[in-house]
């Protein structure tokens, strides 16, 4: 019977670091979209550039986010799974 509890204790510990983990890379990826959702505003708001030149430097940046998303998405299911 203390062995179970003590497994379990175990358990619980290692899944709240997982969690913890996991709550940390989301964090990290989010603020990396953030930075380049920055950089795709200060493309759009230079008014040197002509708008195809914009279109080309932002096209990257949408794939670069749409990327981050997918990443955010498969730590959060990782996490669900561990669960």
């Amino acid at each position: 019977m203390i062995n179970s509890i003590s497994s379990s204790g175990a358990n619980i510990i290692i899944d709240n670091k997982n969690q913890k983990s996991s709550d940390n890379q989301v964090k990290i990826l989010q603020h990396q979209e953030m930075a380049v959702q920055k950089q795709i505003e200060s493309i759009k708001q230079n008014d040197k550039m002509d708008i195809k030149t914009k279109q080309e430097l932002i096209k990257p940046l949408e794939s670069q986010i749409q990327s981050i998303e997918s990443q955010i998405q498969q730590v959060q299911m990782d996490a669900m799974g561990k669960k």
